[in-house]
């Protein structure tokens, strides 16, 4: 009778020393596959569908206030036109999804590349206060899609840029400052998009710009 409870005993754990073996495998697997916090699904459909191929996304995410910081990792600079599928794509899922729950934070994308000095080559987002920490933001209006964009323009990015009628708020970090034929093109290309809402520009470019009257708001603030 011993020697019968003895084999059960040890089959019983045998069997239990299996499923924990398939428990823990189940968990590797998924650790191996992180989640982005719950944004996996986003993250993945951004990827398969931008123009460019990025390394990796940094996220920091808050549920409780509902902000979302994201930095996307180039392998080497693009074309704004490339970096902007970004943008469309994550406006594209969004908009698909309705019901997904980033559509009710605020986002913040970053783009940059692997270079050590962190350059941001754009940046998109769904508040006009696309240049602040999400972290610190004080309850900011939000768009209903990522239309606020700043750029690093440079001429090759004019004809683009001026077909945007997605966006309502741009800020224009220019490639050469200096560049008085690059502050001409930008301005021209600003006067034909009669949709914007808010300009930003760097302080020399300021006194042109306003100087000018267009019809959106210009700011100064970008490199001062």
């Amino acid at each position: 009778m011993r020697y019968k409870c003895l084999i059960f005993f040890k089959t019983l754990l045998c069997v239990v020393l299996f499923f924990n073996m398939l428990i823990l495998s189940g968990c590797t697997k998924k650790e191996a596959h992180p989640n982005y916090h719950g944004i996996k699904e986003f993250a993945e459909y951004v990827n398969d569908n931008a123009e460019i191929e990025s390394l990796y996304w940094d996220i920091d995410i808050d549920k409780d206030c509902k902000i979302l910081n994201i930095t996307i990792e180039m392998q080497e600079p693009e074309p704004f036109s490339k970096i902007d599928s970004i943008r469309i794509a994550a406006n594209k899922f969004l908009e698909d999804n309705p019901n997904y729950f980033l559509n009710e934070y605020l986002i913040r994308i970053r783009v940059t590349t692997t270079d050590p000095e962190k350059l941001y080559y754009a940046k998109f987002s769904n508040t006009e206060d696309i240049g602040i920490p999400a972290y610190e933001d004080k309850g900011t209006p939000q768009y209903d899609s990522l239309c606020a964009v700043e750029v690093l323009v440079a001429e090759d990015d004019i004809e683009y840029i001026a077909g945007l009628e997605d966006i309502v708020s741009i800020r224009l970090y220019p490639e050469e400052q200096k560049s008085e034929s690059l502050m001409v093109s930008c301005f021209e290309t600003v006067s034909s998009m009669n949709w914007l809402t808010d300009v930003y520009v760097v302080g020399n470019w300021y006194d042109y710009f306003c100087d000018s009257k267009l019809e959106c708001t210009i700011h100064k603030g970008l490199g001062d």
